[in-house]
């Protein structure tokens, strides 16, 4: 049961966040004012069709870090093409010796995730891949509005880069696809529109809350008494009835699947119009000053530490990872004062032999990530780490 005096929000909440006036002819950040761009309804769908377009077959290889999500994953084994896996290091850069081995047979692209928004060594990555006429593919699902320490906006070195929107700002869905290679943008198809369903639980994720954002106490009561009962109906009687999606194939986890109906959908309109107002400017300053103060005030302990000890110029950080020895113990306790952290990537795609990977199976063991967003208050992360802090002394 969580606490009904203090709530912090994994995701951003759309009120706490303000919304710039659009004005005609006022620049757009990257990657939305570039030239060669589509949208498409989640990340996995825009790898997808990146894929597509750089023109990348069946049964050609493609490095891939063994530190990963999954759902960047189910996309690449639908495409047919052979993954091998490489190490990463402790600040999580891609470690260029084991690059330089597997290169030892031809490959065809080189993908790179910069994770929690914190930039990759792209340049000496683009070099790498250029010089073995490789593709490089940034994931850059956690970097939005991110830039490296010289300033260059990631995303936008590497032949291919996608975005996840939902994860830093407010709105129902929606990824972008960047494709930066002559002549592939030309081979993107259209999408059509997801529909409502998805907006729908959107809006009651976002009304729980901020009602418990603003009242935390009843907040929680409807939350858990009213909203996610009527949800529970909606989607019964409704939405399964409607649906067409199968169940996830093999051992595959539903939730960093590919489903094939997705393939084809764009992001929705209703999002697009959300993103078009977002202040990014303010996005960054306060999920900034949010990191810093969590890094700043949190006291390291041998059962918990930061993951990333530093927040370098330019970042936008996605969330406050940490390292504990008893990940289901903080998120539990976390969970029960009304902080939703989670257990960070805990599921394995089947496709990835992390047994083989014993740091990168470490990580998705004993990481967990907080909130640091932009709908957080100070006041609030000051709980968070006053909370963390009590929790580390007792474990």
């Amino acid at each position: 049961m969580m606490s009904g005096s203090f709530f912090c929000p994994y995701s951003p909440v759309l009120t706490r966040t303000p919304l710039s006036v659009a004005a005609k002819g006022k620049s757009k950040p990257f990657p939305l004012g570039a030239d060669t761009i589509s949208f498409w309804y989640r990340g996995r769908v825009a790898i997808w069709q990146g894929i597509k377009a750089l023109g990348i077959k069946a049964g050609e290889r493609i490095l891939v870090p063994a530190y990963a999500c999954g759902s960047e994953i189910d996309p690449l084994v639908r495409a047919g093409l052979d993954l091998v896996f490489y190490k990463v290091n402790a600040d999580l850069s891609a470690d260029m010796e084991d690059l330089e081995r597997l290169c030892e047979r031809p490959c065809r692209a080189l993908f790179v995730t910069h994770y929690f928004g914190f930039a990759q060594p792209t340049r000496e990555l683009l070099a790498f891949a250029t010089s073995r006429q490789m593709f490089l593919v940034e994931d850059t699902t956690h970097g939005l509005y991110s830039r490296d320490e010289q300033g260059t906006p990631l995303g936008s070195l590497g032949h291919m880069s996608v975005f996840s929107f939902k994860k830093t700002v407010a709105v129902p869905d929606g990824a972008l696809l960047f494709i930066n290679a002559p002549g592939a943008a030309a081979c993107l198809p259209r999408g059509h529109n997801p529909g409502v369903y998805s907006l729908l639980g959107w809006l009651r994720t976002t009304f729980e809350s901020e009602l418990r954002l603003r009242h935390p106490a009843l907040g929680a009561w409807i939350s858990e008494n009213v909203t996610r009962a009527v949800a529970r109906r909606f989607k019964h009687h409704v939405v399964r009835p409607l649906s067409k999606a199968p169940a996830a194939s093999g051992a595959v986890p539903g939730s960093m699947s590919l489903a094939p109906e997705w393939t084809g959908r764009s992001m929705s309109r209703s999002a697009r119009m959300l993103l078009a107002r977002v202040d990014d400017r303010y996005v960054v300053e306060r999920r900034r000053h949010n990191f810093r103060v969590f890094l700043d005030g949190l006291t390291a302990s041998r059962d918990m530490r930061p993951l990333l000890k530093s927040l370098p110029d330019g970042c936008c950080p996605l969330l406050f990872p940490l390292w504990t020895s008893d990940p289901k113990g903080l998120v539990a306790y976390l969970r029960r004062h009304g902080i939703i952290g989670s257990r960070y990537w805990v599921q394995n795609h089947p496709a990835v032999p992390l047994s083989a990977f014993p740091f990168e199976r470490d990580l998705k063991r004993q990481v967990i990530a907080v909130p640091i967003h932009q709908g957080l208050r100070e006041a609030q992360v000051h709980k968070m780490i006053e909370l963390v802090d009590a929790w580390s002394r007792c474990a």
